[in-house]
């Protein structure tokens, strides 16, 4: 039996808060000031997306699969 609009809603919900709760998380220990992070998840999400692609790149952990990744959840957010 095909999924309902409703459970297809849910499960796009449940997804984009699965992202947010790992980039919030990834920007939570590439931080070096918890103030600033508090600040920061306040965001909207392509912003918190931008800081953290410039985390990785300071960290120099930035690779072109984190770099695709990132631009992917640009078109998310």
């Amino acid at each position: 039996m095909p999924d309902s609009f409703t459970e297809l809603v849910g499960k796009v919900v449940h997804h984009c808060g699965i992202l947010e709760f790992f980039t919030n998380n990834t920007i939570r220990a590439l931080s070096k000031d918890s103030i600033l992070f508090n600040e920061v998840i306040t965001q909207s999400f392509s912003k918190r997306v931008h800081v953290l692609r410039k985390l990785l790149e300071r960290s120099e952990l930035l690779t072109p699969e984190h770099e695709a990744l990132c631009a992917e959840m640009l078109e998310i957010a």
